[in-house]
């Protein structure tokens, strides 16, 4: 006999506003709705209340019951915060940091279901090496096996490194500019040298202040490409010309996918070489603009990973 594992159901006093939440608000994707009842990816379903009571045959359902909850990971925690004070929500705790380095939050649905936001594990492992501590110290701040940790920094292949804000150097993000540059130079032949120039002067800035930053670098330590994430979008990855078809765009890309949860993307349509990069990796246009986010007249793709 084989049992599997479908969702977790929660009731809802109102489908709109509750769809509103999940989908809007978290990010989620609906992927079957039935009107009183609605699943959504991750493995969770919606409910209306009263279809709920009527299957349990009783109307003593008691919400706010604090007996469980749904936990959610983001790259970009500060945001998600950001986001849920201008909905309104009602926090059950303040933002913290738990007794193993992991920020976190919990909030309540409309409903009064418990909801917990918590940055990547993986991103407190790598913080924590990022401030020079061994595997071992690291395991033993975190409490848990030393063989999770050392699975999780090799879990990327060696040279790749995660940068948070506070640990990005001048000379780093001038080294990534200049890998940006020359990435741009080969692959985005549709820009103009003026162009290119015009969109360097952004470059910076957006490195140093995208949440979540990685790079990868040769055997000497010099970066030759970076990958930029922000809540589940793929910002940036770009590579130098000289590495491109080493296979080092896909461990990137993998990385992201992996560790951040990254599922989608856009890219110029102009660059038919990045959308086949990434079809290839399962992502799908969903989308497309006449214009890129600058206002310019580039067309953009957006793509979708399932």
């Amino acid at each position: 006999m084989h049992i599997q594992y479908i969702n977790t159901l929660l009731a809802v006093t109102d489908m709109a506003r509750a769809k509103h939440f999940y989908c809007d608000l978290l990010g989620m994707t609906i992927t079957a709705d039935f009107g009183a009842n609605v699943t959504l990816d991750g493995h969770v379903a919606l409910q209306t209340m009263d279809t709920w009571q009527s299957l349990l045959g009783t109307d003593a359902v008691t919400l706010r019951h604090r007996a469980g909850e749904l936990y959610f990971e983001c790259s970009d925690l500060d945001a998600l915060i950001q986001r849920l004070e201008a909905h309104g929500i009602t926090y059950v705790h303040p933002p913290c940091t738990q007794t193993w380095g992991q920020r976190i939050v919990r909030f309540y649905d409309p409903d009064g279901h418990i909801l917990e936001a918590g940055e990547p594990i993986q991103a407190v492992v790598y913080r924590f090496r990022c401030q020079g501590m061994t595997p071992q110290e690291i395991a033993a701040r975190m409490d848990v096996p030393a063989a999770f940790v050392e699975g999780v920094l090799s879990a990327p292949s060696t040279g790749l490194a995660v940068y948070l804000p506070d640990l990005r150097t001048p000379a780093l993000i001038h080294a990534l500019t200049a890998v940006w540059r020359a990435s741009v130079e080969a692959t985005h032949t549709f820009l103009t040298a003026r162009e290119i120039d015009q969109i360097a002067t952004f470059i910076p800035e957006a490195i140093a202040h995208i949440p979540v930053l990685v790079t990868v670098q040769d055997q000497a330590g010099v970066p030759v490409g970076f990958a930029g994430i922000r809540g589940t979008k793929l910002e940036m990855l770009f590579l130098h010309p000289t590495q491109i078809g080493r296979g080092l765009g896909r461990r990137l890309l993998d990385f992201a996918v992996q560790s951040y949860g990254v599922r989608e993307v856009c890219v110029n349509e102009q660059n038919p070489k990045a959308r086949a990069f990434y079809e290839r990796a399962g992502f799908t246009v969903f989308r497309r603009s006449p214009i890129d986010e600058q206002g310019q007249p580039f067309p953009i793709l957006y793509l979708r990973r399932s």
